[in-house]
């Protein structure tokens, strides 16, 4: 169902509790795990994100030959090293927007390996036909560039413990979005699986998984849009039940952040409490999101909705995300003036928004882009067109907002 979604301006946050989602991206990688395991997949509630309820689907029926994954990259990306070990030929596919993103440095890094993985129509693109798994160790080390998805690196340390001879792997020095790679090695050492790490060289021994307990751990990605929501407006605060600074997520850079912003946190042993404490702000600031590529459409909507001149880095991946977002934030924040300059691996931001008072808001199909232009409701009044998009991630997120500015 399209949904269209009228917020009216807010400005004073009521003090509430937020209950945010379990982290697709922390529990996508156990289940996984789980999987390779041969134990069986119960996790349910209305806590879980389209993403991970996608990917508990796909796992959780032995004899399925199609795997068609919509819109959600983790779970392609995933899926094509776990298909590559498991008997027989499936099909690997998903929406036109996956059919663009690339997926060539994994399938060639799976093929080094002795994957079986042949592409249906265009090269280095899906849909892909997966055959049976190899059947002898290969023990060159995988090498891709920087440049690649941390996703691609993950799909093979998820299943290196299976994999004929392990996988060693190397780990560029500059690559991007390496707090999620770092993310994947604790779920590795916090579910008992061995491996070393060498200088740049992560190798990981073939060996059984044992008993796999799925966490739930909430989702610091999703907490940040209300951390930006808080940052807008002219008091209040925020409780997050369960959420803990445990150093797993990157996005909880998002506390650093806004603290320029006047948003101090304290946390509790149930969750973690937000407040705006004063209303100064930085008159100019650069943000690296190489590591946290993410927090980029939120942090924007930070920039434009306080108009401070904001200069982004580390940015080039963003064009290869649900949508491409350096273009999805340029042109909705446009419409209210606000100015980027944009280059191949930065951008700047300058101007304060002022979309004339009810602005009509695209959201490209991306959650992310949705949930962030959410919060220029503390601006003005606000339109958001396919509001459904948040389901990807957070199916409850208008019911919290909502909640929140009432």
């Amino acid at each position: 169902m399209i949904l269209s979604l009228y917020l009216p301006k807010a400005s004073v946050i009521s003090g509430r509790k937020i209950e945010l989602p379990y982290s697709k991206s922390v529990l996508n990688r156990y289940l996984i795990l789980v999987a390779l395991a041969g134990q069986k997949i119960a996790l349910q509630g209305d806590l879980l994100s389209d993403d991970t309820t996608l990917l508990l689907e796909l796992l959780s029926t032995d004899d399925r030959k199609e795997y068609y994954c919509h819109n959600a990259g983790t779970v392609v990306r995933f899926l094509t090293a776990f298909l590559s070990l498991k008997p027989g030929v499936q099909v690997l596919d998903g929406s036109s927007r996956m059919r663009q993103r690339p997926i060539g440095p994994l399938v060639d890094a799976l093929r080094s390996i002795g994957a079986d993985i042949t592409y249906v129509e265009e090269e280095g693109f899906l849909p892909l036909r997966i055959g049976n798994p190899p059947k002898k160790a290969h023990r060159h080390i995988i090498r891709m560039d920087a440049g690649t998805s941390s996703q691609f690196y993950t799909a093979l340390l998820l299943v290196a413990p299976h994999w004929p001879g392990g996988i060693p792997l190397e780990v560029p020095e500059d690559m991007v979005s390496v707090s999620y790679l770092e993310m994947t090695l604790k779920v590795l050492k916090q579910s008992g699986i061995r491996y070393t790490r060498t200088g740049q060289i992560v190798q990981v021994p073939r060996q059984s998984i044992g008993q796999v307990t799925l966490p739930a751990v909430r989702d610091w990605s999703s907490a940040a849009f209300f951390f930006v929501l808080l940052a807008l407006s002219e008091g209040g605060n925020m409780f997050f039940p369960g959420l803990q600074m445990d150093h797993i997520q990157g996005d909880q850079y998002i506390v650093e952040v806004v603290s320029s912003w006047g948003i101090s946190t304290r946390q509790t042993g149930e969750g973690l409490w937000i407040e705006k404490t004063h209303l100064s702000l930085p008159a100019k600031c650069t943000i690296d999101l190489k590591s946290v590529p993410d927090l980029m459409p939120a942090l924007a909507v930070l920039a434009a909705g306080t108009g401070v001149e904001v200069t982004f880095t580390g940015i080039g991946h963003l064009r290869y995300k649900e949508s491409d977002r350096i273009e999805a934030m340029s042109t909705e924040l446009a419409k209210g003036g606000v100015r980027f300059d944009i280059g191949e691996e930065q951008l700047t931001m300058k101007g304060t928004f002022d979309g004339g008072g009810t602005a009509v808001f695209q959201t490209w199909k991306d959650h992310r882009v949705a949930m962030s232009l959410a919060c220029l409701c503390l601006k003005e009044s606000i339109r958001i067109e396919h509001s459904e998009v948040v389901s990807k991630s957070f199916p409850g997120f208008w019911s919290q907002l909502q909640g929140v500015l009432e």
